[in-house]
């Protein structure tokens, strides 16, 4: 089990030190119930191309902010990578989001196309993500 840690130098995407958030949402994208991943590892490669599509999930929080600007909140990615480098799932573990419109589209974008092969088969990846307002 990895965890990936998407960083930036943009103000709205902020990433926790460690696991966030209680509110569980509906699995967005879950695309493979019986995604077994148990002996993959991530390289350094993979958990770049993991932070770089964290980097454009926060249109999905800036299209929030059109309709509340105070908006901000927590969210726990889970993500299985195949031996492939395609996305077995993608689903939203918990969140701090008053509605599940946020994490739906975060898990949507996060489990969109295909990242570097994992090495020694499917790898879990637990990404946490905070947006708040930059001060």
């Amino acid at each position: 089990v990895g965890t990936a840690r998407v960083a930036g130098d943009n103000p709205a995407l902020i990433i926790p030190p460690s696991p966030v958030s209680t509110s569980p949402t509906s699995n967005a994208l879950e695309r493979a119930a019986d995604c077994k991943c148990n002996n993959g590892r991530a390289p350094l490669e993979l958990e770049r191309a993991v932070q770089d599509k964290g980097k454009t999930v926060r249109r999905c929080y800036e299209r929030a902010l059109q309709g509340d600007p105070r908006l901000e909140g927590k969210l726990m990615v889970d993500l299985a990578i195949n031996e492939d480098g395609s996305v077995c799932s993608s689903s939203i573990a918990s969140h701090t989001f008053p509605s599940a419109t946020v994490p739906d589209c975060v898990a949507q974008m996060m489990g969109s196309g295909t990242y570097p092969k994992p090495e020694g088969g499917c790898v879990q990846l637990h990404v946490p993500i905070r947006f708040k307002q930059p001060n």
